[in-house]
């Protein structure tokens, strides 16, 4: 499309595909070349913090953290964050396809936890009923998950660049679930015990409740002096 229109090429982000396929073995050698190809095409990348290679010989630009703006929540939700008086933990794993053991709840009762619908489907495909767990709180459907994080204390949730930078930006400490089957996923690992206060969860951990709540969070402050916040700012102009 770029090469029709006679336009410039700009990567704006933290990996490439070429780089995702790099662990799989000759299956993938046709795709990793075409992408690699593709990459080397651009003109410039704008390059993410918690960044693969991408080393697609073209210039670079550097930037830090890139949040977004908040949103305004719907005064009925925003009043159930303000009124409660336990400690609120956001639950995100979109896109894995997780679903949560609504009884698993029972277990952290300390705590209000914000859980998008599409965690709470049971088996039949419908939401479980919220009788007796006033310790959750439904995401409307309406509401980012990100426009609510400036409530809570701390996150449960995969790793992922936009949750990740978001919630450094919030000095949330994340419970990160690790994936080992995507290569982005340590790189980001990696970037998160650099950066904010964590801990790092298998997915028997999240299975089986064990979701260290009740532990101290990891931290290195040190480290955390050095990030910059204006990502977004930088990379617009």
């Amino acid at each position: 499309l770029a090469k029709e229109l006679n336009c410039r090429i700009i990567w704006f982000g933290n990996f490439g595909w070429d780089d995702i396929y790099s662990p799989f073995g000759s299956a993938f050698d046709k795709f990793r070349s075409l992408y690699h190809q593709q990459y080397s095409s651009g003109d410039l990348i704008i390059r993410c913090p918690f960044s693969l290679g991408m080393n697609w010989g073209l210039p670079e630009r550097e930037i830090g953290i890139t949040c977004s703006k908040i949103r305004e929540l719907p005064y009925y939700f925003l009043k159930s964050l303000k009124l409660s008086k336990r400690p609120i933990v956001m639950i995100a794993f979109g896109g894995l396809g997780y679903s949560l053991d609504i009884n698993a709840f029972s277990r952290w009762s300390d705590y209000l936890f914000v859980v998008p619908k599409s965690l709470l489907i049971d088996s039949s495909g419908k939401l479980e009923t919220l009788k007796d767990k006033d310790n959750i709180l439904l995401l409307p459907d309406n509401v980012r998950m990100l426009d609510a994080l400036v409530h809570c204390s701390r996150i449960i949730t995969k790793p992922g660049y936009s949750t990740f930078c978001e919630s450094i930006g919030h000095s949330l400490g994340v419970h990160a679930v690790r994936r080992h089957d995507f290569i982005e996923s340590e790189i980001l690992i990696d970037g998160l015990k650099k950066y904010t206060k964590y801990r790092i969860l298998d997915k028997n951990d999240l299975i089986e409740n064990n979701w260290q709540l009740d532990k101290e969070l990891f931290s290195n402050q040190a480290s955390k002096l050095k990030i910059k916040f204006d990502g977004a700012f930088k990379a617009a102009s």
